[in-house]
Protein backbone atom coordinates (compact mmCIF):
# COMPACT_ATOMS: atom_id res chain seq x y z
CA UNK A 1 0.00 0.00 0.00
CA UNK A 2 1.45 3.38 -1.04
CA UNK A 3 1.68 6.31 1.42
CA UNK A 4 0.07 9.23 -0.44
CA UNK A 5 0.40 12.94 0.34
CA UNK A 6 -3.36 13.25 0.87
CA UNK A 7 -5.63 12.04 3.68
CA UNK A 8 -8.53 9.65 3.10
CA UNK A 9 -11.78 9.42 5.07
CA UNK A 10 -14.61 6.94 4.60
CA UNK A 11 -18.20 7.60 5.67
CA UNK A 12 -21.38 5.64 5.02
CA UNK A 13 -25.10 6.45 4.87
CA UNK A 14 -25.68 5.04 8.38
CA UNK A 15 -23.21 7.18 10.34
CA UNK A 16 -22.07 10.80 10.39
CA UNK A 17 -18.68 9.88 11.83
CA UNK A 18 -15.85 8.49 9.73
CA UNK A 19 -15.67 4.70 9.45
CA UNK A 20 -12.67 3.05 11.13
CA UNK A 21 -10.12 1.82 8.59
CA UNK A 22 -7.41 -0.54 9.83
CA UNK A 23 -3.74 -0.09 8.78
CA UNK A 24 -4.04 -2.70 6.00
CA UNK A 25 -7.13 -0.93 4.62
CA UNK A 26 -9.66 -3.33 6.13
CA UNK A 27 -13.08 -1.74 6.72
CA UNK A 28 -15.13 -4.85 7.49
CA UNK A 29 -18.68 -5.84 6.62
CA UNK A 30 -21.45 -3.25 6.28
CA UNK A 31 -25.21 -2.84 6.24
CA UNK A 32 -24.89 0.50 4.45
CA UNK A 33 -26.16 1.13 0.93
CA UNK A 34 -23.45 3.64 0.10
CA UNK A 35 -19.98 4.72 1.14
CA UNK A 36 -18.71 8.30 0.84
CA UNK A 37 -15.04 8.48 -0.08
CA UNK A 38 -13.42 11.80 0.89
CA UNK A 39 -9.88 12.73 -0.18
CA UNK A 40 -8.38 15.70 1.62
CA UNK A 41 -5.63 17.50 -0.30
CA UNK A 42 -3.72 19.82 2.08
CA UNK A 43 -2.81 23.38 1.20
CA UNK A 44 0.45 23.67 -0.70
CA UNK A 45 -0.02 20.60 -2.91
CA UNK A 46 -0.91 20.99 -6.57
CA UNK A 47 -3.44 18.24 -7.16
CA UNK A 48 -6.92 17.85 -8.56
CA UNK A 49 -9.57 15.13 -8.34
CA UNK A 50 -11.29 13.48 -11.28
CA UNK A 51 -13.55 10.56 -12.16
CA UNK A 52 -13.38 8.06 -15.01
CA UNK A 53 -16.54 6.46 -16.43
CA UNK A 54 -17.06 3.04 -18.06
CA UNK A 55 -16.26 4.51 -21.48
CA UNK A 56 -13.05 6.11 -20.04
CA UNK A 57 -14.51 9.61 -20.33
CA UNK A 58 -13.04 11.93 -17.70
CA UNK A 59 -14.84 14.51 -15.56
CA UNK A 60 -13.35 16.89 -13.04
CA UNK A 61 -14.31 16.18 -9.42
CA UNK A 62 -16.00 18.86 -7.35
CA UNK A 63 -14.13 20.57 -4.50
CA UNK A 64 -16.59 20.14 -1.61
CA UNK A 65 -14.57 22.46 0.65
CA UNK A 66 -15.26 25.33 -1.75
CA UNK A 67 -18.97 24.47 -2.23
CA UNK A 68 -20.28 22.39 0.71
CA UNK A 69 -23.85 21.05 0.62
CA UNK A 70 -24.79 22.26 4.11
CA UNK A 71 -23.35 23.76 7.29
CA UNK A 72 -22.80 20.30 8.85
CA UNK A 73 -20.72 18.99 5.94
CA UNK A 74 -17.50 17.44 7.35
CA UNK A 75 -15.58 19.26 4.61
CA UNK A 76 -16.10 22.53 6.50
CA UNK A 77 -14.06 21.20 9.44
CA UNK A 78 -10.88 21.18 7.38
CA UNK A 79 -8.36 24.09 7.34
CA UNK A 80 -8.63 26.91 4.84
CA UNK A 81 -6.86 26.13 1.57
CA UNK A 82 -7.68 22.42 1.86
CA UNK A 83 -9.51 20.77 -1.01
CA UNK A 84 -11.97 17.92 -0.48
CA UNK A 85 -12.86 15.59 -3.34
CA UNK A 86 -15.72 13.17 -2.72
CA UNK A 87 -17.09 10.10 -4.45
CA UNK A 88 -20.33 8.30 -3.61
CA UNK A 89 -19.62 4.56 -3.83
CA UNK A 90 -22.82 2.46 -4.06
CA UNK A 91 -22.93 -0.87 -2.22
CA UNK A 92 -24.67 -3.55 -4.31
CA UNK A 93 -25.30 -7.29 -4.32
CA UNK A 94 -22.35 -9.41 -5.48
CA UNK A 95 -22.47 -11.43 -8.72
CA UNK A 96 -20.08 -13.97 -7.21
CA UNK A 97 -21.74 -14.95 -3.93
CA UNK A 98 -25.36 -14.83 -2.78
CA UNK A 99 -26.14 -12.32 0.00
CA UNK A 100 -22.62 -10.81 -0.23
CA UNK A 101 -22.26 -7.09 -0.83
CA UNK A 102 -19.72 -5.43 -3.06
CA UNK A 103 -18.86 -2.29 -5.04
CA UNK A 104 -18.56 -1.97 -8.82
CA UNK A 105 -15.77 -0.56 -10.98
CA UNK A 106 -15.44 2.29 -11.97
CA UNK A 107 -17.99 3.75 -9.53
CA UNK A 108 -15.87 2.46 -6.63
CA UNK A 109 -12.94 4.84 -7.04
CA UNK A 110 -11.77 8.44 -7.18
CA UNK A 111 -8.58 9.59 -8.86
CA UNK A 112 -6.11 12.33 -8.01
CA UNK A 113 -3.73 13.99 -10.47
CA UNK A 114 -0.63 15.28 -8.65
CA UNK A 115 1.60 17.93 -10.19
CA UNK A 116 5.20 16.91 -9.39
CA UNK A 117 6.73 19.96 -11.07
CA UNK A 118 8.73 20.51 -14.29
CA UNK A 119 5.83 19.08 -16.31
CA UNK A 120 5.71 15.72 -14.51
CA UNK A 121 2.47 14.29 -13.13
CA UNK A 122 1.47 11.26 -11.07
CA UNK A 123 -1.98 9.71 -11.15
CA UNK A 124 -3.38 8.10 -7.96
CA UNK A 125 -6.48 5.94 -7.58
CA UNK A 126 -8.31 5.41 -4.29
CA UNK A 127 -10.94 2.66 -4.22
CA UNK A 128 -13.32 0.81 -1.93
CA UNK A 129 -13.42 -2.86 -2.92
CA UNK A 130 -15.02 -5.99 -1.49
CA UNK A 131 -13.96 -9.62 -1.25
CA UNK A 132 -16.61 -12.05 -0.01
CA UNK A 133 -18.55 -9.21 1.60
CA UNK A 134 -15.53 -7.75 3.44
CA UNK A 135 -14.64 -4.21 2.37
CA UNK A 136 -11.19 -2.68 1.94
CA UNK A 137 -9.82 0.78 1.20
CA UNK A 138 -6.98 0.58 -1.34
CA UNK A 139 -4.65 3.25 -2.71
CA UNK A 140 -2.49 2.72 -5.78
CA UNK A 141 -0.31 4.73 -8.11
CA UNK A 142 -1.50 4.58 -11.70
CA UNK A 143 1.22 4.23 -14.34
CA UNK A 144 4.64 5.78 -14.06
CA UNK A 145 4.97 9.57 -13.69
CA UNK A 146 4.43 11.16 -17.11
CA UNK A 147 5.44 14.50 -18.57
CA UNK A 148 3.28 17.10 -20.30
CA UNK A 149 4.34 19.93 -22.59
CA UNK A 150 2.87 23.19 -23.84
CA UNK A 151 2.41 23.90 -27.51
CA UNK A 152 0.80 27.26 -28.15
CA UNK A 153 -2.42 27.24 -26.11
CA UNK A 154 -2.56 23.45 -25.84
CA UNK A 155 -1.31 20.84 -23.39
CA UNK A 156 0.40 17.88 -25.06
CA UNK A 157 0.62 14.58 -23.18
CA UNK A 158 2.56 12.00 -25.26
CA UNK A 159 1.84 9.18 -22.79
CA UNK A 160 -1.93 9.45 -23.40
CA UNK A 161 -2.27 11.63 -26.50
CA UNK A 162 -3.36 8.88 -28.91
CA UNK A 163 -5.19 6.33 -26.71
CA UNK A 164 -6.95 8.48 -24.10
CA UNK A 165 -8.23 11.64 -25.73
CA UNK A 166 -10.71 12.36 -22.93
CA UNK A 167 -7.88 12.51 -20.40
CA UNK A 168 -5.92 14.91 -22.60
CA UNK A 169 -9.03 17.11 -22.87
CA UNK A 170 -9.26 17.06 -19.07
CA UNK A 171 -5.60 18.10 -18.82
CA UNK A 172 -6.26 21.07 -21.08
CA UNK A 173 -9.12 22.16 -18.80
CA UNK A 174 -7.24 21.55 -15.56
CA UNK A 175 -3.93 23.11 -16.63
CA UNK A 176 -4.83 26.61 -17.69
CA UNK A 177 -3.16 29.96 -17.20
CA UNK A 178 -0.02 29.83 -15.04
CA UNK A 179 -0.23 26.03 -14.69
CA UNK A 180 0.05 25.66 -18.46
CA UNK A 181 2.80 28.25 -18.74
CA UNK A 182 4.84 26.31 -16.16
CA UNK A 183 4.98 23.30 -18.48
CA UNK A 184 8.13 22.75 -20.57
CA UNK A 185 7.90 23.78 -24.23
CA UNK A 186 7.15 21.07 -26.78
CA UNK A 187 10.69 21.28 -28.19
CA UNK A 188 11.94 19.46 -25.06
CA UNK A 189 9.96 16.36 -26.09
CA UNK A 190 12.60 15.37 -28.66
CA UNK A 191 15.35 15.70 -26.05
CA UNK A 192 13.39 13.56 -23.56
CA UNK A 193 12.86 10.84 -26.16
CA UNK A 194 16.60 10.66 -26.81
CA UNK A 195 17.31 10.25 -23.08
CA UNK A 196 14.97 7.30 -22.65
CA UNK A 197 16.71 4.05 -21.79
CA UNK A 198 15.56 0.81 -23.43
CA UNK A 199 13.40 -1.25 -21.08
CA UNK A 200 15.08 -4.26 -19.54
CA UNK A 201 13.77 -7.60 -20.67
CA UNK A 202 11.83 -9.53 -17.99
CA UNK A 203 13.66 -12.25 -16.10
CA UNK A 204 13.28 -15.78 -17.39
CA UNK A 205 10.46 -17.82 -15.88
CA UNK A 206 10.01 -21.56 -15.42
CA UNK A 207 7.03 -23.73 -16.26
CA UNK A 208 4.22 -23.04 -13.78
CA UNK A 209 5.55 -19.56 -13.04
CA UNK A 210 4.56 -16.12 -14.29
CA UNK A 211 5.58 -12.49 -13.98
CA UNK A 212 2.92 -9.94 -12.96
CA UNK A 213 2.68 -7.32 -15.73
CA UNK A 214 -0.05 -5.25 -14.12
CA UNK A 215 -2.70 -5.55 -11.45
CA UNK A 216 -5.60 -3.16 -10.77
CA UNK A 217 -6.82 -3.23 -7.19
CA UNK A 218 -9.88 -1.19 -8.17
CA UNK A 219 -10.86 -3.78 -10.81
CA UNK A 220 -9.44 -6.65 -8.71
CA UNK A 221 -7.85 -8.32 -11.70
CA UNK A 222 -4.65 -8.14 -13.67
CA UNK A 223 -2.36 -9.79 -16.20
CA UNK A 224 0.57 -12.18 -15.80
CA UNK A 225 2.98 -13.37 -18.47
CA UNK A 226 3.50 -17.14 -18.59
CA UNK A 227 5.48 -19.34 -20.96
CA UNK A 228 2.17 -19.96 -22.76
CA UNK A 229 1.41 -16.25 -23.10
CA UNK A 230 -0.60 -13.58 -21.30
CA UNK A 231 -3.18 -14.74 -18.76
CA UNK A 232 -5.80 -12.98 -16.71
CA UNK A 233 -5.77 -13.20 -12.91
CA UNK A 234 -8.93 -12.51 -10.88
CA UNK A 235 -8.74 -11.97 -7.13
CA UNK A 236 -10.77 -15.13 -6.53
CA UNK A 237 -7.85 -17.13 -8.00
CA UNK A 238 -5.16 -15.58 -5.77
CA UNK A 239 -4.08 -17.45 -2.65
CA UNK A 240 -3.73 -15.53 0.67
CA UNK A 241 -0.47 -13.70 1.24
CA UNK A 242 1.23 -13.05 4.56
CA UNK A 243 1.45 -9.26 4.23
CA UNK A 244 -2.24 -8.46 3.66
CA UNK A 245 -5.77 -9.74 4.19
CA UNK A 246 -6.61 -8.39 0.73
CA UNK A 247 -6.00 -10.83 -2.11
CA UNK A 248 -3.92 -8.91 -4.66
CA UNK A 249 -0.74 -8.81 -6.74
CA UNK A 250 1.82 -6.13 -7.56
CA UNK A 251 3.48 -5.45 -10.90
CA UNK A 252 6.87 -7.15 -11.21
CA UNK A 253 6.20 -9.95 -8.71
CA UNK A 254 7.08 -13.54 -9.56
CA UNK A 255 4.15 -15.89 -8.95
CA UNK A 256 3.36 -19.54 -9.34
CA UNK A 257 0.07 -21.00 -10.54
CA UNK A 258 -1.62 -24.40 -10.42
CA UNK A 259 -3.11 -24.38 -13.91
CA UNK A 260 -4.12 -22.29 -16.91
CA UNK A 261 -7.78 -22.51 -17.96
CA UNK A 262 -10.22 -20.75 -20.22
CA UNK A 263 -11.46 -17.57 -18.50
CA UNK A 264 -14.65 -17.94 -16.47
CA UNK A 265 -17.13 -15.53 -18.04
CA UNK A 266 -20.24 -13.98 -16.51
CA UNK A 267 -22.36 -10.98 -17.41
CA UNK A 268 -20.17 -8.90 -15.09
CA UNK A 269 -16.87 -10.53 -16.13
CA UNK A 270 -16.18 -10.39 -19.85
CA UNK A 271 -12.62 -10.45 -21.16
CA UNK A 272 -10.47 -10.63 -24.25
CA UNK A 273 -7.95 -12.94 -22.53
CA UNK A 274 -7.65 -16.50 -23.84
CA UNK A 275 -6.09 -17.83 -20.62
CA UNK A 276 -6.79 -17.50 -16.91
CA UNK A 277 -4.31 -18.39 -14.16
CA UNK A 278 -5.77 -20.40 -11.27
CA UNK A 279 -4.29 -21.02 -7.81
CA UNK A 280 -1.89 -18.07 -8.05
CA UNK A 281 0.60 -17.73 -5.18
CA UNK A 282 3.39 -15.26 -4.51
CA UNK A 283 6.94 -16.53 -4.99
CA UNK A 284 9.02 -13.38 -4.97
CA UNK A 285 8.26 -9.67 -4.47
CA UNK A 286 10.09 -7.19 -6.62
Amino acid sequence: MHAPFFRIFVFDDLNKEAVDVEPDGYIGETEADCFYLDIEVPSGYQAIGFNVADDRSVTMARDWRAKPQDEEDPALKTPEGTRIYRRNVPVVESDLRLSAKTTKYPQNNLRILQNLGDGYFQQWRVSIVSQDGHFFLVTEKMYEPFRCYRSGDSVICPAHQEKWGSFVTFLNLALRGSAQQALPPIRELAEDEEKKQPKAKPNGISQGQARVIWYSQAEQMGMVMTKEGAARVHWTNIKPRSDSRLAHLNAGELVGYEELTRPHLTRARSTGFKLEAVGVRLIESE
